[in-house]
């Protein structure tokens, strides 16, 4: 009978391997990218886009090994350096694996240390990656053997997506569950949230609709809380795609559990092509215009199929014109049909046509001004100036908008818009964005400076705590009388009366008046603060 049990025992742990192995292997390997930071303690899943997917919590070791692996081995339950034993084990190269904290009984997950698992997010391992069983599961499972393994000695900068929270547990006692594994027998599963997925939720979108996630995902904490504001999904839809599409959503209860729910949904594709920009307007007569301009076409699934757009043109006096690559030339007044024709990539077509009416009524805008002085008043209105298509000058005030600021208390070049008309009417309008520059072409001033002859001599002053206060009087501004008094540094030179040599140096705005000494006093103010031209003024000062 033993020998019968046993035998049975080992056909079912086969049957477990041979399921864990085909579950595993047809995971690709290529698809995510695992960057361990020993630094910070954690690991962080990059897509094959190279975009950041998801980060875990992590204890690494003082001899973790820095470097590229490649995934090796894949090991349910495996045994530990010191009789312990690791969950969802993956090698990662040598000794080295990816690995739940450590159990005191090979097999069971109600002894995991929990004074170790306390320490998740802190190096704490002998060389291999602690991780949470939801995190370490999650690796096992969805990185297939072969997976890019970075190891690195990074900072905070390394982590895209920050550090997560750990869930801490009660480390009085030696061992226990930990809170993340979702065997159906852990006790914290009480302490998850719920996630619900109606029935009745729509599943089927026209390609390129916006999908409604939420809709119908209702989530609560464990107290019965409403948690739908912390529902988070991993993959969206693509909605320019047909096919039926997978979407994970996930929420973490205020304890730190997390449960997720998968949905599918199918993007179906019927609907005609779309023809954007084509519009009613205005056109100068006289002028080369181009029908394809700001006019673009989209199949149902969101692909640009502009360059398949076919154009005719029929003029006001109904003759069908030349158009070549859009363009042809308005040689009458009235009123001209443009009809746009496009098949999408499903066969199906779409037409539109619009009326351009040809006019000549356009304003001109020019630029005056194009650079400014550091510190000077500015008025945008003086930067342009407005004429009517005829010629006319306008008044720049009155029929002009202004989008856009110069700051002329900062160097750079701004961008400044106007949009003109003539009698407010928007055959006229015209639309310019012009380029002002701040520029610092003149040296500050400084005023107020003591000694008019480069020195100053002060007689030594026997009351404690006498001091003379250096920038007394003194005063600076910008060559547009801009206040930058408070800008001024004080660099203050002790001198050896002996040879003159340099005893010390700093910045300061008072000497001590009750000793002796030589100082070299240099006052310094630059134009913009912090790089620019720059105002120096230096005194010799006597104290005896």
């Amino acid at each position: 009978m033993k020998n019968q049990k046993r035998y049975i025992t080992f056909i079912m742990c086969s049957f477990l391997c041979c399921f864990i192995l085909f579950k595993t292997s047809n995971v690709k390997a290529q698809e995510y990218t695992l960057v361990v930071n020993k630094g910070t303690c954690v690991t962080t899943v990059y897509k094959s886009n190279g975009k950041p997917y998801k980060a875990f919590i992590c204890s690494p070791g003082v001899n973790t090994p820095e470097g590229t692996f490649h995934t090796m081995q894949k090991l349910r339950w495996h045994e530990l350096i010191g009789k312990v034993y690791g969950q969802y084990c993956t090698r990662i190269v040598e000794q080295v694996l990816f690995h739940s904290v450590y159990y005191y009984t090979n097999g069971d997950p109600s002894t995991v240390c929990t004074r170790e698992y306390n320490y998740l997010g802190v190096k704490r391992s002998l060389g291999c990656i602690r991780l949470t069983v939801q995190d370490c599961k999650w690796i096992y499972e969805n990185c297939g053997l072969g997976t890019t393994v970075k190891i690195i000695n990074g900072t905070e900068k390394d982590d895209p997506l920050g550090k997560p929270a750990s869930i801490r547990i009660d480390g009085s006692v030696r061992e226990g569950w930990d809170p993340t594994d979702p065997n159906p027998d852990n006790p914290y599963l009480k302490y998850s949230p719920t996630l619900k997925i109606a029935k009745s939720k729509k599943a089927v979108y026209q390609i390129g609709a916006k999908i409604p996630y939420l809709s119908g995902v209702t989530a609560k904490n464990y107290d019965g809380k409403n948690y739908k504001n912390k529902i988070k999904m991993e993959d969206y839809v693509n909605n320019k795609k047909t096919g039926k599409q997978t979407v994970t959503y996930s929420v973490k209860s205020s304890y730190g559990l997390t449960v997720y729910k998968t949905f599918t949904y199918e993007i179906i594709d019927t609907k005609k092509p779309t023809i954007t920009g084509a519009k009613k307007k205005t056109i100068e007569y006289l002028t080369t215009v181009n029908a394809k301009t700001g006019v673009k076409a989209k199949s149902s699934n969101g692909k640009n199929i502009t360059s398949k757009i076919k154009i005719t043109v029929k003029s006001p006096s109904g003759k069908k014109i030349k158009v070549k690559k859009g363009k042809f030339k308005a040689k009458e007044i009235g009123k001209y049909k443009i009809t746009y024709k496009v098949k999408g990539l499903n066969k199906k077509t779409r037409t539109k046509t619009v009326t351009w009416t040809s006019a000549d009524r356009r304003v001109s805008l020019k630029q005056n001004i194009t650079e400014v002085e550091y510190g000077s008043s500015l008025n945008l209105y003086s930067v342009v100036s407005l004429s009517s298509y005829a010629g006319k000058k306008l008044s720049v005030k009155k029929n002009t908008t202004i989008k856009g600021s110069v700051n002329t208390k900062k160097l750079g070049t701004y961008k400044v818009t106007y949009t003109a008309t003539q009698s407010k009417k928007a055959s006229r309008k015209v639309k310019k964005t012009f380029k002002i520059k701040v520029v610092n072409k003149k040296a500050p001033v400084l005023t107020g400076i003591p000694g008019a002859n480069g020195s100053l001599k002060l007689p030594i002053s026997d009351m404690a705590g006498s001091v003379y206060h250096l920038l007394e009087n003194v005063k600076a501004s910008s060559a547009t009388k801009m206040d930058l008094t408070s800008y001024i540094i004080v660099q203050v030179e002790e001198l050896s009366g002996e040879d003159n040599s340099v005893l010390s140096s700093e910045q300061k705005t008072e000497i001590d008046l009750t000793r002796a000494g030589i100082y070299r006093v240099t006052y310094t103010i630059t134009v913009p603060v912090t790089k620019g031209l720059t105002a120096k003024k230096t005194i010799l000062l006597t104290v005896e």
